[in-house]
């Protein structure tokens, strides 16, 4: 039987993998619609919230323009520097955001790259992100979180509350020192609603699978 913490853990797994795709890889209409079909269950936080609407009422636009097209474009020009001149870009690499010389592969991308390894994280073969990609360090956290379900609902408390831990420790090592600061990024930058909301959504998660942890962390023992 499952206990709450293995349902909350794995409600969080599954819903970090879904905010981690949406900034992983350009959206296909089909996918954007399943996305928000059920609408509430952005209501997790309310800068979650705030972004669901902003993406749902540009989804439900009547605007003559194809949302697939238009995402594409937007997802170029934010996280890929596409067309960007003395304009605001959202690169999505802790690396940009942590070295002095804001380029990619720096002391963050070793770093969580060595973390991948060390508890059995493996991007898929198509997957051609640096390891310090926001959507990777989301996975990372979804993956943990899978691996705390699995362990509370086998019994293994000790073992759980490590796995918690560890992703306290991440959230503010890899994810608190930069994430806020990208996702302003990409609110500045000349694109749709559509990953301004993903933005609100991101760091929304981010609140809320902190508070989980540190809550659940409470009934851990010392």
């Amino acid at each position: 039987m499952l206990t709450n913490r293995d349902s909350q853990c794995r409600a969080l797994a599954d819903l970090g993998k879904v905010i981690a795709s949406a900034f992983a890889f350009e959206m296909k209409q089909a996918y954007m619609d399943v996305v928000m079909k059920d609408r509430d269950a952005w209501n997790f936080h309310e800068l979650a919230a705030k972004g669901a609407d902003m993406i749902a009422d540009w989804l439900a636009d009547g605007a003559e323009e194809d949302k697939e097209e238009t995402a594409a474009a937007d997802f170029a020009r934010a996280f890929l520097g596409a067309g960007v001149v003395n304009q605001v870009a959202a690169y999505p690499f802790e690396s940009v955001y942590t070295s002095p010389t804001r380029l990619v592969m720096q002391d963050a991308y070793e770093a969580v790259r060595q973390l991948y390894h060390k508890y059995g994280f493996v991007k898929s073969e198509e997957c051609d992100l640096h390891e310090d990609h926001i959507a990777l360090e989301i996975q990372f956290l979804a993956h943990l979180s899978g691996r705390a379900a699995k362990l509370f609902e086998e019994g293994k408390e000790a073992e759980a509350c490590d796995v918690l831990r560890l992703q306290k420790t991440f959230i503010e090592t890899h994810i608190k020192n930069w994430v806020s600061r990208f996702c302003d990024d990409v609110r500045a930058c000349p694109v749709s609603p559509f990953y301004k909301g993903w933005s609100y959504i991101l760091e929304g998660f981010v609140f809320t699978l902190k508070g989980a942890i540190e809550d659940m962390l409470q009934e851990c023992p010392s």
